[in-house]
């Protein structure tokens, strides 16, 4: 007889293999400075599905979403002016001003900072936001694109979190900007 021990290692690896970019596409926007690769089985958002999530928003360069409208995501060139020394800052500042905006939202153990990408420094905030049907896990990066603000943001069913975090890690660590 196995020892469950033994299985705990695989249970818990199933979702990365389950979700493995094997079958990833690669995406340029914003006139080639950006690169990354996104899984296959997520598709572009709809004109409608994008008004009805984010009613008077500009549609975003990038917006997709997977099959089961359980994974989105988007990314924006904001007016905002940034250089690669200032997303820590950014991140923590949007982290803060989530705090103090509504007692909704929880926080991961880190629940912002900075990662470094194929020679890029990213600010992150990470949050649970409680008040949607299943809550929403929120991945929210932050990266300085010739001088101005880019985010790409994450938005994730609570429930699906352990599945798709791996996934959100792949897309990131894929991620080239020029």
């Amino acid at each position: 007889m196995r020892s469950p021990l033994l299985l705990t290692p695989l249970l818990l690896l199933l979702p990365t293999f389950l979700f493995a970019q094997q079958d990833g596409k690669n995406v340029t926007i914003l006139d080639g400075k950006i690169e990354l690769t996104v899984p296959d089985r997520h598709q572009t958002m709809s004109d409608e599905l994008w008004h009805l999530k984010y009613p008077g928003k500009p549609r975003a360069p990038l917006a997709l979403k997977d099959a089961d409208n359980t994974c989105y995501f988007i990314v924006i060139l904001s007016e905002i002016p940034m250089q690669e020394s200032e997303v820590a800052a950014y991140a923590w500042s949007q982290y803060k001003q989530m705090q103090k905006d509504s007692a909704e939202f929880r926080f991961p153990e880190k629940p912002h900072g900075t990662i470094m990408v194929n020679g890029k420094k990213l600010g992150y905030t990470k949050f649970i936001y409680l008040p949607t049907r299943n809550g929403k896990f929120g991945c929210y990066y932050f990266a300085a694109v010739d001088g101005r603000l880019v985010g790409l943001f994450f938005d994730i069913d609570q429930t699906k979190k352990a599945l798709w975090e791996p996934v959100v890690n792949e897309i990131i660590q894929s991620l080239k900007i020029k």
